[in-house]
């Protein structure tokens, strides 16, 4: 399994994050900085995004880093290396690791 990993240059980081989650119509992303959803974008900045999704999702920009957890069947990895190009193409500073 792969994991690319994306952050766009200078972002923040959020001090103090705990693990607590809420689902997204749930929101409370101050007291809750852990949202679990995948229809709406977050209402305001977040810190991480770990997408299983097999698009880039159009909201990613709300987030400072985003992580995306690649499977070994060719058709993932083929995905995978699209969102790789989009990613590459607007700039982001770009990691994978080989899990």
């Amino acid at each position: 399994m792969t994991r690319a990993s994306c952050s766009p240059a200078g972002s923040p980081k959020r001090p103090g994050a705990s693990a607590t989650a809420v689902y997204e119509h749930e929101a409370d992303i101050e007291n809750h900085p852990v949202l679990i959803g995948h229809s709406e974008p977050p209402a305001a900045l977040a810190d991480v995004l770990v997408s299983l999704a097999p698009e880039v999702p159009a909201w990613c920009g709300r987030f400072t880093r985003v992580a995306e957890l690649v499977g070994s069947g060719e058709s993932d990895k083929l995905l995978a290396r699209e969102r790789y190009r989009f990613y590459r193409e607007r700039g982001y500073p770009l990691e994978t690791h080989n899990l």
